[in-house]
């Protein structure tokens, strides 16, 4: 089973009002670009048909999940995200809980959501860019970077990423996001 490349480059701009989102998409395996910039709301449907080089139906499937995920964080939807996840997952946001209150570890579908809800409210999403999405069967790996606003704080935060996901039942039943926690603990200290 070979592992599929999603794309080699995405770059998203992120703002809270979805009108003013972009989406630019970079080289994609060597292929031209699939769209230029427009509006978020126009582009998110053509991210489950970025080429994606595979006949594996167990790949495919994890991707069509995964660019769902990245669909409904752009949309800041929290009751489309939970969806995605199964009724128990595995879930884990490595942090300092005490500053942060959307990390640590979440073991149900309204815990997901709940996570998402409170992070909604204490960040401004300033850019995010994807830069990678690795797919083999039912495990996807996306890489990249992004930049929140602190609303606590009103500073910027950084940070490349990593996130894992386990796919099972088209359905995410195991999630780990890596980010720079140090520099989240700058960011929300005064």
């Amino acid at each position: 089973m070979g592992i599929g490349l999603f794309t080699e480059y995405i770059e998203i701009f992120w703002r809270p009002w979805v009108s003013n989102c972009h989406l630019k998409a970079g080289k994609s395996l060597g292929l031209a670009p699939t769209f230029v910039p427009a509006l978020v709301k126009e582009l998110l449907p053509s991210l489950t048909s970025l080429p994606f080089m595979t006949t594996d139906p167990t790949s495919q499937a994890t991707h069509a999940v995964v660019a769902t995920f990245f669909q409904a964080l752009a949309q800041q939807n929290p009751v489309a995200l939970a969806k995605l996840y199964a009724q128990q997952v595995d879930w884990y946001v490595p942090g300092e809980e005490s500053l942060a209150p959307w990390l640590g570890r979440r073991h149900s579908r309204e815990q997901v959501q709940a996570f998402f809800e409170v992070l909604f409210v204490n960040i401004e999403p300033v850019s995010s860019q994807l830069e990678h999405l690795l797919v083999e069967g039912n495990f996807a790996v996306a890489t990249g970077e992004f930049a929140s606003r602190m609303l606590s704080t009103g500073k910027v935060y950084v940070s490349l990423f990593s996130i894992q996901f386990t796919i099972q039942d088209k359905l995410i039943v195991r999630y780990r996001l890596q980010e720079d926690s140090l520099a989240l603990v700058k960011a929300l200290s005064s």
